[in-house]
């Protein structure tokens, strides 16, 4: 299910009494520049707020335990994004191309980033990580030129930002 004609929706508040957010549901909302999501929302599905270029700060509820594949993927002009505590599985190009993120706190419950999850974030300066990252998906940091990874020294992660040649700082 996605709106037909949301090319002129400009906010929407989603209740707690929603539980998912179908794939599809506000791809194209050309328009969209506010989202608030209420505690109580889970799953966030595959495209659900793909291609809405105006999105300029996501906060993503503490209830969220999934983010779907490309859900945010194409929001050009994304710079503030707040991942819920209870988030642990980011999907394939969750974040792909939104070239003005740059900074991103992934949420100790985080274990799955997916194949190019935040590919093509080329402004994305820091990446903030705990300790129960268990897998990082191919390309997931591609063209983030400017990177650091930030994470618990003799994590996954750290060993994941050595063998792709990111730079890493021991937190």
């Amino acid at each position: 299910f996605a709106f037909n004609n949301c090319t002129k929706l400009t906010g929407i508040t989603i209740p707690g009494n929603v539980k998912e957010i179908g794939k599809w549901t506000f791809v194209y909302c050309s328009e969209l520049k506010n989202i608030t999501m209420s505690n109580g929302v889970m799953v966030i599905g595959k495209r659900a707020f793909s291609y809405c270029p105006e999105l300029t700060n996501i906060v993503i509820p503490d209830s969220v335990y999934y983010i779907g594949d490309s859900a945010f993927s194409n929001c050009k002009r994304l710079k503030d994004l707040t991942i819920g505590s209870g988030v642990d599985y980011i999907g394939d190009y969750a974040f792909y191309n939104c070239p003005e993120l740059t900074n991103v706190k992934i949420p100790d419950n985080v274990t799955y980033i997916g194949d190019r999850a935040f590919r093509e974030c080329v402004e994305l300066k820091n990446i903030i990580m705990g300790n129960n990252v268990k897998s990082i998906g191919e390309r997931a940091f591609e063209y983030c030129e400017s990177l650091i990874i930030h994470a618990p020294a003799g994590s996954y992660t750290e060993k994941y930002a050595r063998e792709n040649d990111i730079p890493f700082v021991a937190e």
